[in-house]
């Protein structure tokens, strides 16, 4: 599989990463980005963050899962808000 490199703008504080992807795996990127329309670099930071969230949420839904966390059904917190 041919190696291209790839820029990412913006993904790190310090600027720009520089990634050596599949040749097939940039293309598939850029093909989402654009059916998207987005730039890669948004597309992308955007995919991660999405990841990131599913992680957390898989570890919420565990820990009330598990009773570590306590759920309030909402018309209790309405209650509470004065909604």
């Amino acid at each position: 599989m041919k190696q291209s490199p790839f820029s990412i703008d913006r993904l790190a504080a310090a600027g720009t990463i520089s990634l050596d992807l599949p040749e097939d795996v940039a293309n598939m990127l850029q093909k989402e980005a654009k059916a998207h329309r987005k730039p890669v670099a948004t597309y992308l930071r955007e995919w991660l963050e999405d990841q990131a969230d599913a992680r957390e949420a898989a570890r919420r839904s565990k820990d009330i899962q598990s009773g570590k966390t306590k759920t309030i059904p909402a018309d209790e917190v309405y209650k509470r808000l004065g909604i």
